[in-house]
């Protein structure tokens, strides 16, 4: 017909726009995967962002002062009840995860490694898993990659993920003897580094034996 494009390109655009549209909708299920519905939280070190104090390789964001965290339940291995609290007197590295999560599982031998380095009367890593499988797939997982140091926890009433407004996983959340939030980070992070083991010696230093 006159003046109709020729069927070669209209084939072409039409492909294009499927692309398009497929490109887009996975898009849309990763960010579902990966994004939780919470607010943006600035901390700030007086008039620094607290993101800029620290280095690039542990970019830990630190509130000027402690802040409140609500207490939580979640549950141990075997099903039984645990709460945050029962750690007051520890500085904790509250840390959620799950398996389906490729930065979880990238980050999780790292975080194994601080609490064997670490972990005792005064500090000690909670990897709380967001998981629906449970247990099971935290153990499987924690065979396959050598995790040996970690306890398994499971979020399995969501209390964790609600108390701590995560936008994101993996978030980590420093959290004092006292139960109030230090600094918190979005993302993976190499928690067995220096930056991150010298920085949390100096806060489990800085109070004990309050």
């Amino acid at each position: 017909m006159p003046g109709r494009e020729p069927t070669p390109r209209r084939w072409a655009r039409k492909t294009a726009a499927v692309v398009a549209g497929a490109a887009g909708l996975s898009v849309g299920v990763l960010a579902a995967l990966y994004l939780r519905t919470g607010p943006q939280l600035e901390p700030t070190v007086g008039d620094i962002p607290a993101s800029k104090t620290l280095r690039e390789d542990f970019p830990l964001r630190v509130w000027d002062a402690p802040r409140a965290l609500a207490d939580f339940a979640f549950e141990d291995e075997r099903g039984g009840g645990v709460r945050l609290a029962d750690s007051r007197g520890k500085v904790v590295l509250v840390n959620l995860w799950a398996t389906w999560c490729t930065p979880c599982r990238k980050e999780m031998p790292a975080l194994d490694r601080l609490e064997a380095k670490l972990g005792g009367p005064d500090f000690a890593v909670l990897a709380i898993s967001i998981e629906r499988g449970g247990a099971e797939k935290v153990r499987a997982f924690y065979g396959e990659t050598g995790v040996t140091s970690l306890p398994i926890y499971i979020d399995a009433h969501g209390e964790a993920s609600a108390a701590i407004r995560s936008p994101a996983i993996p978030t980590s959340v420093l959290v004092a003897r006292d139960g109030k939030e230090i600094g918190r980070l979005y993302g993976a992070a190499e928690w067995d580094g220096p930056a991150a083991v010298d920085f949390i010696r100096q806060r489990i230093a800085a109070s004990k034996g309050r």
